[in-house]
């Protein structure tokens, strides 16, 4: 099937919330998952599910039940496990199920191979993207440290529980194994890295990083780079800028600024970071991606010099990590044209509750912003009542991945508005609000309840939230324009 087929029967599968499992086909919803560029969260909602329910229906959680499940099963877990993120408390549990199974599994045989060498690889992959967050008891910490380093399948099996060492030695020993998994699993975790390693380098600084707090993000993001990600966007649905000139301030890891570069071949854009650490993450992306148009600088947004020169700035969840938000607006208005246009994403009070909750906890139990730090919040709260706001936190995506945690209650700044305190910090940093970028459906409603006010009116949207409580969830995201 083509692409957009494929993009279809996943949408297929959903009716409102529904996933209909009937539907689904294990075959199908592998080349699904393994298709870049495509919208399929459905097929990948339908396959998590399947493979979740294949492991936990066997007789005994062992690699040998496993190898006996069909064989499109096996190759929809693998597809899972490579491509996927992990994004609920079940499939963590499986997953540090699977992990032990193949712990145990290689340190009793003198040979490991075939599927379970696949299965070893996928789950090394997985691990990585998930930046090792799993927890592990003392007997698994204790089992692991009888792996032999100097075994093949010994050495992919510690793959799982930390990165491999970016040597050609190590890819040499893997390479012994074979296998497109393997060969993947050499990919992520030691070619990849290389290259990120050797792209820091060649990115260029404009200016010095002066501020005591823009340094302090910047560690914090040297350190765990945010977001990690691994496949691109469906760019059909990427807004379209033609020939315009575009800041990303604030780009991260790159995923939306190559969105928007990939969907705007005829765009010229500049992307800026503290962390160049999350540059040359970006970089490689760009290169993998083939992005011709796009060029990442190192920087702070307040040591901005530029004449008003750009047609459109992005900032998605940015000037809320500064010291002084309006002082990183101010500077941002400087470099944009006066005919220009901002989009930016800043933290919601009210849709962060859950968060709020969680940071008080870390702030009660005095923990560091250390791997270590990050497992054991993570660990207490699942812990936690059903009912304390925190719990709330195990179904939002950045719980499950290390960077994506510590960015998300580990934060070394936060400020976080209501729409009256949005309208303030506009009219002082010289914008008028012009557009609240919100699901279809929700933009829908708001014109239903108020159809004879201009989507353009702040103060209505306020009105609209007041009465629906969290409906723009963690972030508000909007445009405005120069006054």
């Amino acid at each position: 099937m083509k692409p957009r087929q494929l993009a279809a029967y996943s949408k297929s599968l959903q009716t409102g919330n529904v996933i209909d499992l009937a539907r689904a086909k294990p075959d199908l919803l592998t080349k699904c998952i393994e298709q870049d560029g495509i919208d399929t969260r459905s097929a990948a909602v339908a396959g998590r599910r399947l493979v979740v329910a294949a492991l936990e229906n066997l007789p005994d959680f062992q690699i040998s039940s496993i190898l006996r499940l069909p064989a499109p099963m096996r190759r929809l877990l693998l597809a899972v496990l490579e491509y996927e993120s992990l994004v609920d408390p079940i499939v963590e549990i499986t997953a540090a199920k699977l992990r032990q199974a193949l712990l145990q599994h290689v340190l009793s045989r003198q040979r490991v191979d075939g599927f379970a060498v696949d299965l070893i690889a996928a789950l090394g992959i997985f691990s990585f993207n998930h930046e090792f967050i799993l927890s592990e008891s003392p007997n698994e910490s204790f089992q692991r440290g009888a792996l032999d380093q100097t075994k093949p399948a010994h050495l992919a099996m510690s793959a799982a529980y930390k990165q491999l060492p970016v040597t050609d030695e190590a890819r040499d020993l893997l390479q012994t194994l074979r296998g497109q998994h393997v060969n993947r699993l050499i990919q992520v975790q030691i070619d990849e890295p290389k290259q990120e390693l050797d792209l820091r380098t060649s990115i260029p600084t404009l200016g010095n990083i002066k501020n005591t707090v823009s340094n302090a993000v910047r560690e914090q993001y040297e350190e765990n780079p945010y977001p990690r990600w691994w496949r691109m966007t469906d760019l059909s649905l990427i807004e379209q800028y033609g020939e315009k000139s575009i800041l990303i301030a604030g780009c991260g890891t790159g995923w939306e600024a190559l969105e928007i570069a990939l969907a705007n071949e005829s765009a010229s854009v500049t992307a800026l970071d503290l962390s160049r650490s999350s540059l040359a993450f970006a970089q490689r992306q760009a290169i993998k991606y083939g992005a011709k148009n796009i060029k990442f600088f190192q920087g702070d947004i307040l040591e901005l010099q530029a004449p008003p020169s750009f047609d459109v700035i992005v900032s998605s969840g940015v000037l809320h990590h500064m010291q002084k938000p309006l002082d990183g607006l101010c500077a941002l208005r400087q470099v944009l044209r006066d005919d220009g246009i901002i989009r930016l994403a800043l933290y919601s009070e009210t849709g962060r509750t859950p968060v709020i909750a969680g940071i008080a906890l870390r702030e009660n139990l005095g923990l560091p912003p250390t791997p270590e730090g990050i497992r054991r919040l993570r660990d207490k709260i699942y812990q936690l009542p059903i009912d304390h706001p925190a719990r709330a936190l195990l179904s939002w995506r950045d719980f499950y991945m290390l960077s994506e945690c510590r960015d998300l209650v580990f934060n070394v700044q936060e400020h976080r508005y209501t729409l009256e305190q949005i309208g303030n910090l506009l009219r002082a940093g010289n914008f008028k609000f012009s557009e609240m970028i919100t699901a279809p459906n929700v933009f829908d409603q708001f014109l239903n309840e108020f159809p004879n006010t201009s989507p353009d009116d702040l103060a209505t949207w306020k009105t609209f939230e007041d009465n629906h409580p969290g409906i723009f969830g963690s972030m508000f995201q909007f445009k405005a324009r120069p006054v």
